[in-house]
């Protein structure tokens, strides 16, 4: 969602020096610093949260099934070596590597007996090096949802997500989008939740609508598939303090360069696609590292709605470790 950047060298492309941040080191510390400081705030609130989301009218199943549920809150790192481009290279840059480091936190503010309010953050610092040159982008962003229970089989919501980048460069600044989208979850039974919903993306004068479907099945205690697009995974649960997810995971990133006054978004996008381990470390907290390959992979440089260039990116192992916080 939000979400990289590197800087090209081509023949007839020049980029801007500019683009890499003097104190990047600096601010990756407090990025980390932070990140240890909101993800902390959730561990203090878990008890007040659920005492009153059980006494609304709120229905999740959690009851039945091992899987706990979705994060509120996490710290990922994610790292890649020698990404290498298909067929030919960019100037003499024919791989690179990839490491980000992402945090976020979402949290209900109010709970009514069947309204609720969320509030959250993200914080998200990315490099991308081609040992010739390198770019960092960071980014952070703020959500604001609303969820509502109106019936015993009806779940509703609406968010917006807005994002933009910082650092001391005005391009990175000027880096922005936002997420809106109203979405709605039906209760076939408590074994099978259907998704149902539009979501809107916007950045870099870009528009895209998008349809938000899919489903989630729980087969016993142990077994549960999520079908929801874009994030398919299959998650087996022998225990409620361990879970391992098989499964699918879209990424991507775009940053903007700027030569002799002309602006080029740049975008490169991924598929991960692998196993991924958590485990309960202590109440709320659990730890996960997953390993596997990305594929699908596509680096452009566009120009306006122009494509100037459209490159596959070979197929590469990746490794990822996170905290994250699960309430039941």
């Amino acid at each position: 969602m939000q979400p990289l950047f590197f800087i090209l060298i081509m023949e007839d492309l020049e980029v801007n020096e500019r683009m890499v941040p003097s104190k990047y080191i600096q601010l990756k510390v407090r990025l980390v610093i932070l990140s240890l400081l909101f993800t902390a705030s959730p561990l203090l609130a878990g008890n007040q949260l659920i005492d009153a989301v059980m006494r609304s009218d709120f229905i999740f199943d959690r009851n039945v099934s091992n899987v706990p549920f979705i994060p509120l809150a996490y710290v990922n790192f994610n790292s890649q070596s020698n990404l290498e481009f298909k067929d030919e290279c960019i100037g003499d840059n024919c791989e690179f590597d990839f490491q980000s480091v992402s945090q976020g936190l979402a949290l209900p503010v109010w709970v009514g007996k069947q309204n609720m309010v969320l509030l959250g953050e993200s914080f998200e610092s990315k490099s991308l090096n081609t040992g010739v040159n390198s770019i960092d982008i960071n980014s952070a962003g703020i959500l604001a949802a609303w969820v509502s229970q109106p019936s015993e089989k009806w779940q509703a919501g609406a968010f917006i997500y807005t994002y933009r980048g910082i650092g001391e460069d005005e391009l990175a600044r000027e880096s922005k989008g936002n997420i809106t989208g109203a979405v709605a979850r039906y209760r076939h039974s408590p074994h099978f939740h259907s998704y149902w919903g539009m979501v809107r993306l916007e950045e870099y004068n870009n528009e895209i609508l998008y349809p938000y479907i899919g489903f989630d099945w729980y087969i016993g205690k142990e077994w549960s598939v999520s079908g929801l697009i874009p994030w398919p995974t299959v998650q087996y649960a022998p225990s409620t303090d361990s879970i391992y997810k098989f499964g699918a995971l879209y990424s991507g990133a775009e940053w903007l360069v700027n030569n002799n006054d002309n602006v080029y978004a740049n975008d490169f996008e991924k598929w991960d696609f692998g196993i991924a381990y958590e485990h309960r470390l202590w109440n709320y907290l659990w730890g996960e590292i997953a390993v596997g390959y990305s594929g699908l992979g596509k680096f452009y440089i566009r120009s306006g709605t122009d494509i100037e260039l459209d490159l596959d990116i070979e197929n590469t192992p990746f490794i990822k470790l996170g905290i994250n916080v699960r309430f039941e």
